[in-house]
């Protein structure tokens, strides 16, 4: 009977887990509209979260660029995501005004190297969203059917669980970016490696945000020594890389010399009995030559 009330909670479980991520599916599915005031209320929401000494003196203004957006008109940039991408950099603004603020003045530092922080956290939505499955379509029937997908019991831990997961990726992606010393076109590469590093978070089922956020941090260690390495393979000649090669080869052939050579010479070990005197056994390498 247990296994049989397990199951059932479990698709209860999951039940619950889609209805709360219908209300973000729902919302992606709302294009920006420029003629909705609400929308546009949220916009300069926005803008005098990140920005409130700075009046925004157009609607259609280069001080856009100057919080990553593409052009003149943010407008354009939510077509992906709708009104999810602006609601997610919002929160972010809202909640973790000093995190945001600092991504996005650090980029006038970064010259050569900066991104479009907001596409950036447009981009990470979208890229959430296909990692908690929020555009695929479930329905009722299926689920009473037995048809159970993948619970996340970190998105439970929250009332804002995915938007607090956003932020948490959203430092992720602009720590990767500086340890790839990434530059605009290697964009996508970026997102790929934080991508795979959140869903190896995801996969050791973290239960709380705290949770997911120290198994995120922990992994960034990964992220540095895979990319000096991608980094050394990419700068070095090819003449380079083939000494490397036959080096580390004849290397590998001294050290079993060395082996080789201690068991040839013999090596004592001492053997401890309770009630007995020490005793001294050595073990040599015997070599037959045929």
């Amino acid at each position: 009977v247990k296994p049989l009330q397990d199951e059932e909670l479990k698709k209860q479980v999951y039940y619950y887990q889609v209805f709360k991520l219908r209300r973000l599916q729902r919302e992606s599915k709302i294009p920006y509209d420029a003629n909705n005031t609400e929308h546009e209320a949220k916009l300069l929401l926005l803008w005098n979260t990140l920005f409130p000494d700075k009046p925004l003196e157009a609607r259609i203004s280069d001080q856009w660029k100057n919080m990553g957006f593409q052009g003149t008109n943010p407008a354009t940039d939510f077509r992906g995501m709708g009104m999810l991408g602006l609601s997610n950099l919002i929160y972010i603004a809202t909640n973790k005004t000093e995190l945001f603020k600092s991504m996005v003045i650090e980029q006038a530092a970064r010259k050569d190297r900066d991104y479009p922080v907001a596409v950036a956290g447009i981009n990470l939505t979208q890229m959430l969203q296909k990692i908690f499955n929020i555009s695929k379509e479930i329905k009722e029937v299926d689920i009473n059917n037995g048809a159970v997908g993948e619970v996340f019991h970190v998105l439970f831990d929250h009332p804002n669980a995915f938007e607090e997961i956003y932020c948490i990726t959203f430092k992720l992606l602009d720590f990767t970016w500086d340890e790839m010393k990434a530059s605009y076109m290697d964009f996508p590469k970026v997102l790929a490696v934080v991508k795979k590093e959140i869903e190896m978070v995801l996969e050791s089922q973290p239960f709380t945000i705290d949770q997911f956020e120290r198994r995120v941090n922990k992994d960034k260690s990964s992220i540095t020594v895979k990319q000096g390495s991608e980094d050394r393979s990419r700068e070095e000649p090819a003449q380079v890389k083939s000494l490397r090669e036959s080096l580390k080869k004849d290397f590998k052939k001294l050290v079993e010399q060395q082996k080789v050579g201690f068991l040839q010479d013999g090596q004592f070990f001492k053997l401890y009995k309770k009630g007995s005197k020490q005793t001294q056994y050595i073990y040599m390498l015997s070599l037959i030559h045929i």
